[in-house]
């Protein structure tokens, strides 16, 4: 169904995988009390807007300051997620990311540790944010027919 996406953040060349059927709709569940504070735009806007190597961080940085205004209840309700469901979220997306290095494509988690010393928070959460929005858009799409 999902042909592997490619993405970049900050300036690294990322692959998406698929999660399987079961991690997919744990994170489903476990996100589903932000689903009526966070559309699947906002979601991709923020994405986009950690991604976009073109912009200069003091653009990035007033973009994403009215998008968290925005965001504000989805954020609160983040924010009261306990760290063991957000951890598991953040490491059941990254577990579907593959980083390019200069052999190929290693995996960025493998066994829930972390392959690279270099990634940040905010690598990070754009990569899960990409998954998220990914795995949830024919959920979206679906909805609307």
């Amino acid at each position: 169904m999902f042909e592997p996406t490619h993405v970049t953040v900050n300036n690294c060349e990322y692959v998406l995988g698929r999660l399987n059927l079961f991690d997919a709709l744990d994170i489903s569940r476990k996100i589903a009390p932000l689903a009526p504070a966070l559309i699947n735009e906002v979601i991709g806007k923020l994405a986009l807007e950690f991604s976009d190597a073109s912009k200069s961080a003091e653009d990035k940085a007033m973009n994403l300051a009215l998008l968290l205004t925005a965001s504000k209840p989805a954020l609160d309700i983040l924010a009261g997620m306990p760290r063991e469901d957000f951890e598991s979220i953040v490491k059941t997306a990254l577990s579907v990311v593959e980083k390019k290095t200069a052999t190929g494509y290693a995996r960025v988690m493998s066994g829930g540790q972390l392959m690279f010393d270099d990634l940040d928070q905010v690598t990070a959460l754009a990569l899960t944010i990409h998954v998220i929005a990914r795995e949830l858009n024919p959920i979206f799409a679906s909805l609307g027919n």
